[in-house]
């Protein structure tokens, strides 16, 4: 079943999601810009925060980089999905005001549960979180570096996708973020 092997194999990396504290960034300090994805970091709801994930993801997607040394072909790109936004939204909430990282809602829901709870009928459903990234760029290429959450952020059988990232300056990380994939059911 698809997302049990995606929820495993996630939960197996969700430290190679969090950069070191390193790298966060200090009070009052912000990521300085490189590339257009980088100039937005936890913008929230905002068109540009939607605007560089659709970027960065689909770059990442037509680029095919390879994940773990094994060779991904490119796939086409996802299309944004406002009921998968909510979710991963909600989720990174919840991870940044209980300064933790991890698949499972502080009230235990999954991505499959809060994707339906969400309205999004889906028929394929997969999740990335990760911690710590200063910026929308950041959390891809740290996506990218993880080989279960490359092969899922490069899987052909996703449509579609949701994402967000939440701040908490005092936690653990700083920076909370979640994508959720997605493919609807037919109708």
């Amino acid at each position: 079943m698809q997302i049990r092997h995606t929820l495993v194999t996630a939960v197996l990396l969700l430290a190679a999601c969090a950069g070191p504290d390193s790298e966060r960034p200090g009070a009052g300090e912000t990521a300085t810009p490189t590339t257009p994805g980088a100039a937005v970091a936890c913008q929230g709801d905002d068109d540009a925060f939607r605007d560089a994930m659709l970027a960065a993801v689909n770059a990442a997607r037509s680029r095919a980089p390879a994940c773990g040394g094994e060779p991904m072909d490119p796939v086409a790109d996802l299309a944004w999905s406002p009921a998968l936004g909510g979710a991963a939204r909600a989720h990174a909430r919840d991870m940044a005001s209980n300064d933790f990282l991890a698949h499972a809602g502080s009230d235990g829901r999954r991505v499959d549960r809060r994707a339906s709870d969400a309205g999004y009928a889906w028929r394929a459903i997969g999740e990335n979180v990760g911690a710590g990234a200063r910026s929308v760029d950041q959390a891809v290429e740290h996506w990218l570096g993880s080989p279960d959450h490359c092969r899922n952020l490069l899987n052909g059988d996703y449509s579609q996708f949701g994402a967000a990232c939440a701040r908490a300056p005092d936690s653990r990380y700083g920076t909370y973020w979640a994508l959720i994939l997605g493919e609807p059911q037919s109708e």
